[in-house]
This record gives structure tokens, sequence and C-alpha cells, in this order.
């Protein structure tokens, strides 16, 4: 088994094809919660994500970025001429406009 490829964040946006936002949690929002939530992803040879971790950020925010990110697809990322799995991370931020209150 060959050891899996580690590729930049950037190196990877670049490879996006397919991309769905993460819709803000309801009690979340409520909460005035946000930030910025980190993943580590490993997308398969055919550009679909097959795992999704979070390293940082909140739990909350953190599920809502993992249910959006579990739908990208990415272009196959080629080394040696052959489509390779590969990790990667994700940066997801979440903001809401300013004045926002927590509702009790």
């Amino acid at each position: 088994m060959l050891p899996l490829v580690r590729v930049p964040e950037a190196t990877s946006r670049a490879h996006l094809i397919h991309q769905v936002t993460p819709t803000y949690p309801a009690d979340v929002r409520r909460q005035c919660l946000q930030g910025e939530v980190v993943l580590q992803l490993t997308v398969a040879a055919n550009g679909t994500v097959r795992h999704v971790s979070r390293i940082s950020g909140s739990q909350p925010l953190g599920d809502a970025a993992k249910n959006a990110v579990r739908q990208w697809v990415y272009e196959p990322y080629i080394l040696n001429g052959v489509p390779v799995e590969f990790v990667t991370r994700a940066t997801l931020r979440f903001a809401l406009p300013a004045g926002c209150s927590p509702s009790v």
C-alpha cells in the first residue's frame, strides 16, 4: 500500500470542483457562535471525500462543516500519471453580521 500523499490546502482548493456551503445551525446562530473550523480530509483517488475529522474549532460548527465537506468533490490528484488518494486540510469560516446578540 502506498503512503498517503499530503497536499497543501491551497493546492487542494485549486482541485475542488464541487463545494457545498455549510448550513449555519440555528441554535448556534442564536448563541452568536462564530469562528474558524479546520478539518482534515482524506480524498479518494476518484475525488470524493472519504474521511473528515475536525482539527480545531467548536464542535457544533465543526459538525456543520463536516456535513458540508463530505459532499465536496475534487478533480483527481495525479501523481506520476496515476490518480492517488490524498490528505489535505480545509478551513471554513463561520461569521455572523455585526451586532449579533445571543437569544435567551
